[in-house]
């Protein structure tokens, strides 16, 4: 080995002696290596001594190894001449030599042969939007976008990261906003989803793929819900799409549909999505098109809001007004949900009523239907009422609210014991033996 003498004489000059056995172990190769001329190299783009023997820093990096200690394979693996081409375009980009060598060498992937980041440096101006002031500090951020191949990857995954949030009411800007600090940055735009594609977007479009049945659908789906890409593909993305194209049927513009009204869906643990799906069903009688209606019934918790609440109407006999077919209180009409331009069923449940607002104003809305049920059994005719979440409460006393509240308070209370503390598991398919007792008691409840 010709250069045997000259690397080991200069290993034992540059390295500290108390890292230079175990360096050699590690990286053999580095004795074949011609580090002298490294190092005259290294030294004729102005990089002090220390750069190369031993990092010297302050705070977090002080007292790190420098190149030839941190990063051998840089020597062991790469020509002088095409390091010397990465560290001139590096310099010229503007990027302080302690950026270039420092404690980590992060342009490894540029000194491969073939690599054409001048390309890459080119796109990321002319096309992904970076202002050239700030190229040094998006090659130093994603040093691995500078060996990207262009028209295999750049442009491509660019194009599909500004086709997010197509579909929806605010376009790219909405996308942008859902995304912002995972995969856009104001002052780089969507360099950070380019960055981490194979990390954040591959296979989250993987999983759509999968559970939706093409790259198409996927794509039509996070054009209308660019948010969908925060979930975790495996544990939330994927079961619960399964769920929503399984167990409530929904396929195609219907499913992006509920999930343009109500994102959220897919952030929900699968169980609970299964859990307020068949609770819909099974006690409240509701179907799809209830939720066109009111698709954040499925964003609802069941264990402390839309549960006690349903069991409380059933026990005081105000089913009827749970049951008072509403008007569609989402901008999706019913049709479009069902996937199809034929007519679909109208809304039979008013969830509205059922779900929003603080229990004070549920209880306002239960005297106000209390009200109206009284009268009905006076023979009188309604009093008009919107018919919505806060419709027709005013004039409720603080004397009637006071005795509504003790008397929410019990069934809450019995609720609570019920299913309450077990809601979220015992309206699953899993769930359904396990709580074989409490639901045959709560269904026989509702029935009277």
């Amino acid at each position: 080995m010709p250069h045997l003498s000259a690397s080991l004489a200069a290993l034992v000059d540059w390295v500290p002696r108390r890292s230079l056995g175990a360096l050699l172990e590690r990286h053999p190769p580095l004795l074949a290596a011609p580090l002298p001329a490294w190092a005259d190299f290294l030294a004729g783009f102005g990089f002090q001594r220390l750069a190369i023997q031993e990092w010297v820093g302050t705070g977090w990096d002080a007292g790190r190894g420098g190149l030839f200690l941190n990063s051998p394979d840089v020597v062991t693996s790469s020509s002088i001449f095409r390091a010397g081409q990465v560290f001139l375009f590096l310099k010229q980009l503007g990027l302080p030599n302690e950026q270039i060598v420092g404690p980590i060498f992060r342009w490894r992937a540029l000194l491969a042969e073939g690599i054409d980041f001048q390309a890459a440096a080119s796109f990321l101006v002319s096309e992904a939007g970076v202002d050239p002031f700030l190229l040094p500090r998006a090659a130093s951020t994603y040093p691995a976008l500078l060996a990207a191949p262009v028209e295999a990857e750049l442009r491509p995954r660019l194009a599909f990261l500004r086709r997010l949030g197509a579909g929806g009411p605010d376009g790219e800007a909405g996308a942008q906003r859902a995304l912002r600090g995972m995969l856009w940055e104001e002052w780089c735009g969507w360099l950070p989803g380019l960055a981490n594609w194979q990390i954040s977007v591959a296979p989250s479009l993987a999983a759509l793929e999968a559970a939706l049945g093409g790259r198409a659908e996927a794509e039509a789906l996070l054009a209308a819900v660019p948010g969908a890409l925060r979930q975790p593909p495996e544990s939330r993305l994927a079961p619960n799409l399964r769920l929503l194209r399984g167990a409530v049927g929904l396929e195609g513009q219907a499913l992006v549909s509920l999930l343009r009204a109500a994102p959220a869906i897919l952030a929900l643990p699968p169980a609970q999505l299964e859990s307020r799906w068949t609770f819909l069903q099974e006690a409240a009688n509701g179907g799809i098109a209830d939720l066109a209606a009111y698709p954040t019934f499925l964003t609802t918790p069941l264990d402390t809001v839309s549960g006690p609440r349903l069991f409380y109407a059933a026990l005081r006999g105000l089913n009827w007004r749970l049951a008072t077919s509403p008007a569609l209180t989402e901008a999706e009409p019913a049709a479009a949900l069902a996937g199809t331009s034929e007519p679909t069923p109208r809304a039979e449940l008013d969830l509205r009523w059922l779900c929003e607002g603080s229990d004070e104003e549920w209880l306002r809305r239960v005297a106000e239907a209390q009200r109206q049920q009284r009268r009905r059994g006076q023979g009188l005719p309604p009093v008009a009422s919107d018919g919505g979440a806060g419709g027709g409460a005013g004039g409720i006393s603080e004397e009637e609210l006071l005795l509504l509240r003790g008397d929410w308070e019990e069934v809450v209370s019995e609720w609570s014991s019920l299913l309450g503390w077990c809601a979220d598991r015992a309206f699953t398919a899993a769930g359904a033996a396990k709580f074989r007792e409490q639901l045959s008691l709560f269904h026989l409840l509702l029935q009277g």
